[in-house]
């Protein structure tokens, strides 16, 4: 047979019905024992009484007396009967809230308000709130204080726009969607510019990341391809290819920004390096075009056209090239196949935000040293992707010269493009470093070369460099390229031609990273280098 389930509510009854109906009784046994609690049965022979202890079975013939005592309504009905004050009234309020006789409690407090209209404690017990010299329901005295609240806006000349009280002057420019902002009401959209906010398809974006999207629209519109925008946190890369491609390299460029992020952090404490203002928020901008270089031609003049940095008959020469890059006053990039594989763009885009970056950082118009600027820049693109497809250099013909240590065998230190391509700089110049390459010339040989000069185991050796400087721990770099930044000839010289300056220039930069001059730091990195294998 199914068990029946009580209603919740017809339970709560019976509990309540048993508390208020719980009594205390008495027996009292022949051999003194005396016990309380609640008759349940009686019969002729026997009595079933409940204590705190459990039920009790007694025989009739042990008992000395029974006594039954009153209920709580009862006993409140008794004791009412013998009140005579208001605090008589009070105490029994009291009492039957303790036994939770919530009804008898009304009564009873209701009872002394009809001798003392403002007792307190009555009052509170009702649930009453005290508001100008009335007690009064909760809800009542805030609908009591917003009416008078009201009353008093409205006589100082106040109206109501959307719950709030405002002047009918102010409720104008509200009713028209106008907002207040630094002593000024401003039409919708202008609070936003004025924050500086710029509208971007529908949304408000930081202006100087709208300006390098709409840039980037209207480059691709001038090359006359199409192509696609795709975004990240710093970067852009457009071009005539899917936003799967595009996304591929803004994700290769914010990781390569991160760890140059690192590299230049401040000391704690110091402020941060000031930024070119049209730098501020803007995107840096990586453009790259497919086999057909129509496109990159046609957007050159434009692009070079943001930037007065660069010399004249400067944007007709890198027509002729696979792509070109400055950084001030904003980042630019842009790169071609020019008969190289589609592959072949991102390497140029991770190089050339490395040559980027480090120039960025205290731009003052000085340019840093071509074996640095260089070297950063391919270390930059092999941290990104383990290769370097793009190097500022000469040419990439094969490199070779012999070593002998004796009749029978020679060591053979070769660079080649293909090797160079694939990421093998540290295996190359390792077996140099091991051959006495004379190929692998000293520093300060190094330090004089342009960017004309640099052939591919110079740049082994200035990526060699800057990450044994980078290994001294956080700021190192920092500070070798502000001792560099500092002390560098005027554009467009890169080279310092005076030997002592130039020497005294380098022992300054390695003495602040790593605290030791240029001789020293010459064979340092040689041992570290091998040390570290390939």
């Amino acid at each position: 047979m199914p068990r029946t389930l009580l209603n919740p509510i017809l339970l709560l009854v019976v509990l309540v019905l048993t508390v208020a109906s719980a009594r205390a009784d008495l027996i009292l046994l022949k051999d003194g024992r005396r016990f309380e609690g609640t008759i349940l049965k009686e019969t002729a022979s026997e009595v079933l009484f409940e204590t705190r202890f459990g039920e009790l079975k007694f025989a009739r013939s042990e008992i000395s007396r029974l006594e039954k005592g009153l209920t709580p309504a009862q006993e409140f009905d008794q004791r009412w009967k013998g009140c005579k004050s208001a605090q008589d009234y009070f105490a029994l309020g009291q009492w039957a809230s303790e036994k939770r006789l919530r009804a008898d409690m009304r009564r009873a407090m209701s009872k002394v308000l009809s001798f003392e209209p403002d007792h307190a404690g009555a009052n509170k017990a009702l649930g009453l709130v005290p508001h100008d010299g009335r007690w009064v329901k909760p809800e009542e005295r805030e609908r009591l204080k917003e009416k008078a609240r009201s009353e008093d806006m409205r006589q100082r000349g106040l109206v109501q726009h959307d719950g709030a009280w405002v002047t009918l002057a102010e409720k104008k420019h509200l009713d028209a969607g106008e907002v207040y902002h630094e002593g000024r009401w401003l039409k919708p959209g202008d609070l936003e510019r004025a924050r500086g906010f710029e509208e971007l398809d529908g949304e408000w974006v930081v202006a100087g990341r709208a300006a390098s999207v709409q840039n980037a629209r209207a480059v691709l519109e001038v090359g006359g391809a199409g192509g696609e925008v795709a975004v990240g946190t710093s970067v852009l890369v457009a071009g005539p290819f899917d936003l799967v491609f595009l996304q591929g390299m803004v994700d290769g460029l914010e990781r390569g920004g991160q760890w140059v992020t690192g590299l230049m952090r401040p000391e704690e404490g110091k402020a941060p390096a000031p930024v070119h203002s049209d730098r501020v928020s803007a995107l840096h901008e990586f453009y790259v075009f497919g086999q057909d270089s129509d496109p990159y031609l046609r957007s050159v003049d434009a692009l070079v056209g943001l930037t007065d940095t660069v010399p004249p008959g400067w944007g007709e020469a890198v027509k002729k090239t696979h792509g070109f890059y400055f950084s001030e006053p904003r980042a630019i990039s842009a790169a071609r196949c020019m008969g190289r594989p589609e592959a072949c763009l991102a390497g140029h885009s991770f190089h050339h935000r490395g040559h980027i970056l480090i120039n960025q950082h205290l731009y003052d118009g000085r340019l840093l040293p071509p074996w640095f600027d260089e070297g950063f820049a391919c270390l930059f693109e092999f941290r990104v992707h383990n290769r370097n497809q793009v190097m500022c250099v000469a040419g990439l013909t094969t490199v070779g010269t012999e070593s002998r240590t004796n009749a029978k065998s020679r060591h053979v230190y070769v660079f080649n493009q293909k090797e160079f391509r694939a990421g093998a700089w540290r295996g190359n110049l390792h077996s140099g470093l091991l051959a006495g390459d004379t190929a692998l010339v000293g520093f300060d040989r190094l330090a004089q070369k342009r960017f004309g000069e640099l052939g591919p185991a110079d740049v082994a050796m200035s990526m060699a460099i800057v990450a044994w400087i980078e290994q001294h721990g956080d700021g190192s770099v920092r500070r070798f390229q502000e001792s560099l930044k500092g002390s560098a000839p005027r554009a467009p010289q890169r080279v310092q031609v005076k030997a002592a300056t130039r020497q005294a220039r380098y022992d300054a930069a390695f003495q602040d990273a790593v605290g030791m001059g240029w001789r020293a730091a010459d064979k340092e990195w040689r041992t570290w280098f091998l040390a570290t294998g390939q």
